[in-house]
């Protein structure tokens, strides 16, 4: 059995976050020192009454901590992002961490974060497939060519991961059809904490 640590990233709004970065860095240490396995971050956008540090920053500062922990993104709201900005700051934080980072994705459910973004929540499915098709190619392929409804591509990649062929992808999925996407698409299913025990149970069917 593997042990991680989830970092809480939340402050009020209107705090100072420096104190809150300085708690993760020593927490990040204490986990090392302890014989963790992993440290995670998630990410929201725009959480008044709360203010939410990033996770890909965070992370990189993180990585000077944790010694060789395993780092990752728990998760990234990959509908809300580009795919080509995503595929590079993933890549370099794997070699920031020298082939330890976790690409942990899920789909997101804030209607406000969307809308912020100037997105449509009944978007976000074929957003998420596109996105981690296009990711994986720029990590593989020395030429993507992609066409679909959210993204179009032609390019030459060119930051890549250390891992081969890329970092563990962790889903993040909740009902039924979102599981089955999870063994589709991913390497691990990121499963709901709040989830009852005979629910996961059938969904690890």
């Amino acid at each position: 059995m593997k042990f991680g640590l989830f970092l809480g990233t939340e402050t009020l709004a209107g705090q100072s976050m420096v104190p809150r970065v300085q708690s993760l860095i020593d927490q990040t240490r204490a986990a090392r020192d302890l014989g963790f396995d992993c440290v995670l971050a998630g990410q929201h956008y725009l959480s008044y009454p709360l203010q939410i540090l990033q996770p890909t920053p965070l992370l990189g500062r993180m990585a000077a901590e944790a010694g060789t922990m395993a780092l990752g993104t728990g998760i990234v709201l990959l509908p809300l992002q580009h795919p080509v900005d995503m595929a590079e700051q993933v890549a370099t934080l794997d070699a920031i961490t020298n082939g330890k980072f976790i690409f942990g994705v899920g789909l997101g459910y804030e209607k406000e974060e969307f809308a912020a973004f100037g997105l449509e929540v009944s978007d976000r499915v074929g957003r998420f497939e596109e996105s981690l098709e296009i990711i994986k190619r720029l990590w593989t392929e020395e030429d993507v060519h992609f066409e679909g409804k959210h993204f179009t591509l032609n390019a030459k990649p060119s930051a890549r991961p250390v891992q081969n062929p890329y970092p563990p992808v962790w889903i993040a999925a909740n009902g039924h059809g979102a599981v089955r996407r999870a063994a589709r698409l991913g390497d691990v299913w990121f499963a709901n904490p709040h989830a009852k025990f005979s629910t996961l149970a059938e969904q690890m069917g």
